[in-house]
């Protein structure tokens, strides 16, 4: 799953996983089109999660080209709860956020995901 969004929400994520993806290359953290994603894999037998920051570069977004391999900054990220590793099983990453939100502020009549362009509509 990638999850853009504006650079308060993505500056509101790192804050909620503990992570930065700071670049000195990059001026700015949060530029248009950056992103984060979420892989969810089979590891071992075990559910595991990778976390990656991704950003245009600056001359990629003057240029509106982002085909070079160097158009776009990609930063995998480690999770606190799996001590400096990028590759984290998905029930300690649970356990772990379910320490770091409260219940009481999470909305749990979010709809559901669907394709775009939604072909049910």
């Amino acid at each position: 799953m990638c999850l853009a969004g504006h650079d308060t929400n993505l500056a509101n994520l790192a804050g909620v996983l503990d992570v930065d993806w700071h670049d000195s290359r990059q001026p700015d953290d949060y530029p248009p089109g950056g992103a984060l994603v979420f892989d969810l894999w089979r590891e071992h037998g075990r559910s595991v999660v990778k976390v990656s920051s991704v950003m245009p570069t600056l001359n990629a977004l003057r240029h509106a080209d982002f085909g070079p391999d160097a158009a776009l900054v990609q930063h995998t990220l480690a999770l606190p709860p799996c001590h400096g590793t990028t590759s984290c099983p998905l029930d300690a990453v649970s356990a772990w956020l379910a320490t770091r939100l409260d219940a009481r502020y999470i909305e749990h009549d979010v709809p559901s995901l669907s394709s775009w362009p939604d072909a049910s509509r």
